[in-house]
């Protein structure tokens, strides 16, 4: 029987730590702003079968703060803001409309009570809610228009 180094074991161990840790990417992802029944569970933080403007803002900004924090420690510093937006520059105005508590970052915390305090969200919000009752069920989601309930942190850039 042939013995096997544990360089080969290592090796072996650190591809399968490496797969495990890449991100799969689909052949035809679809419309990158629109819910599927998977993410509304995800995005259901308390299983409720329901979601509200929180969960909501919370559960689309999450990746997208993944790619703003270079660092990993779930919070956006102003050197992060400005690698993200090169044209806004350190001194960027909007950063410190996010940066409620003037710490320098902007937290989770932070950047939903931003999203979900501005009406573009709030409207849209109320738009998908057909029933009125302030939260969303999956029936709604699917019911409405792909991208309806896109936010971001990022205002829009000025038209050229």
């Amino acid at each position: 029987m042939k013995e096997i180094s544990g360089f080969r074991i290592l090796l072996w161990l650190l591809t399968l730590f490496a797969l495990g840790s890449c991100r799969t990417i689909e052949e035809n992802p679809g419309d990158p702003a629109s819910m599927t029944q998977s993410d509304f569970a995800i995005a259901d933080a308390d299983s409720d079968g329901k979601l509200t403007a929180e969960e909501l803002a919370t559960f689309q900004h999450r990746e997208a703060m993944a790619e703003i924090d270079l660092d990993g420690d779930r919070r956006i510093s102003r050197k992060e803001w400005a690698a993200a937006r090169p044209s806004a520059g350190e001194d960027d105005p909007h950063f410190d409309a996010l940066d409620r508590d003037s710490d320098g970052e902007v937290s989770g915390a932070e950047a939903v009570a931003f999203i979900t305090s501005h009406d573009a969200f709030t409207d849209q919000f109320s738009e998908v809610d057909e029933d009125g009752d302030s939260v969303l069920h999956w029936e709604e989601i699917d019911a409405a228009e792909p991208g309806s309930l896109k936010v971001s942190l990022f205002p829009a850039e000025p038209e050229s």
